[in-house]
């Protein structure tokens, strides 16, 4: 990147006044901003150094401007009879219509009302201070009709908040409209100040419950608020927990050992056993031992045992029922043909076979064979 070396006044007009010199950028190519940057400098090299008539802006903007951009102007300028002021901005205009986009300023403005995010890396008083500075730079858009309004700068800075920040404007009344600069600011730096001093005041990341390395090792921190559903004393090993007994308060396999050992089942007392169960919660210390206990090995007999029988008797039900299926279509068949045999006599009561008679008057002889029929009798 060429820049050129100037030497400027601070008092233009003042020959005995006091000078600074000062470095400008050459604009070969670049972005529509850089060139608004370069708009700014060349008037301001113009202040400085008293350049008022438009020839000696022209001579100033072929020493600033190179490549392209100072073909454009060329080309711009020659359509023009005299070198005026009038006619340079005219040319220079024209030279920005080849870097800006199609639009440029209508889009503009509406990415500064919609499309503006406040960045973390920046104070909300730099966010300010760039959206005032984009709003001046409109000015320098091609077709431009103006800076954007007081009310629409405000409206479009607080859209560039996050949404916390914009509920808390409304709940304290804080507008585009009825709120100054002043009131703004003051509440959107309360806001930032808060979240500051809530991030110091988080615990680091190694001491908070239920970290990542934590969860690796296997240990998961609880749930603040969370509270454990709490789980029945009683578990029993044929029934499953969540019971109203133990295993050795359990009926079915107290039943089954005392068949396995050839003895009656004592008699079953609701009332005793859950006295029992109270006195064991309210006196643990004189906790009475069970009566009778039993082995793992035990009580896995007893549970298969239990099952092969409930599997026997739904084999035996189902066997009979298939026998009592067989016996009624057994009972349909002979049905069936007991049917059949009342069809059949009441085809022949409706038709009778001829009888001996009628067919002997179908037979009847003639005399002549009587007398032949007598004569071989009386041979």
């Amino acid at each position: 990147m060429r820049s050129l070396k100037l030497e400027l006044s601070t008092e233009p007009g003042n020959k005995d006044g006091k000078t600074l010199t000062k470095s400008f950028k050459i604009f070969r190519s670049g972005s529509p901003e850089e060139w608004i940057l370069w708009r700014a400098d060349h008037n301001e090299v113009c202040t400085g150094m008293s350049i008022a008539t438009g020839s000696s802006k022209n001579r100033m903007v072929r020493q600033m401007l190179s490549d392209e951009p100072l073909k454009e102007f060329e080309r711009s300028m020659a359509t023009f009879a005299t070198e005026t002021n009038a006619n340079s901005n005219r040319a220079l205009d024209a030279v920005a219509m080849t870097i800006f986009p199609t639009n440029a300023y209508a889009k503009q403005k509406k990415y500064m009302r919609q499309g503006m995010w406040k960045p973390k890396v920046l104070t909300i008083r730099n966010v300010y201070t760039r959206i005032c500075e984009l709003n001046e730079q409109l000015l320098s858009f091609p077709n431009q009709t103006g800076s954007m309004p007081e009310d629409e700068l405000k409206s479009a800075f607080i859209n560039l908040c996050s949404p916390d920040w914009q509920q808390e404007f409304l709940k304290t009344g804080i507008n585009e409209y009825s709120s100054t600069w002043v009131e703004i600011l003051a509440k959107a730096e309360a806001l930032e100040q808060a979240e500051v001093a809530i991030a110091e005041m988080a615990p680091a990341p190694d001491k908070q419950q239920g970290s990542k390395h934590d969860r690796e090792e296997g240990e998961v921190a609880p749930k603040q608020g969370f509270k454990k559903k709490a789980k029945t004393a009683f578990y029993c090993k044929m029934h499953g927990p969540d019971q109203r007994h133990n295993t050795d308060g359990c009926k079915v396999i107290n039943a089954e050992i005392e068949k396995l050992k050839g003895q009656k089942p004592p008699p079953y007392n609701n009332q005793q056993q859950g006295s029992e169960q109270r006195k064991q919660w309210t006196d643990n210390k004189n906790k009475r031992p069970s009566a009778t206990t039993y082995s793992t090995e035990q009580l896995k007999e007893v549970v298969r045992m239990t099952r092969k029988k409930a599997m026997r008797d739904a084999k035996t039900k189902f066997d009979a029922q298939v026998q009592d299926e067989l016996h009624a279509l057994e009972i349909r068949d002979n049905a069936v043909q007991e049917l059949q045999k009342m069809n059949d006599m009441e085809v022949f009561v409706n038709n009778p076979v001829p009888s001996i008679e009628s067919e002997s008057d179908d037979d009847e002889l003639t005399q002549v064979e009587l007398e032949e029929l007598a004569l071989s009798f009386s041979d």
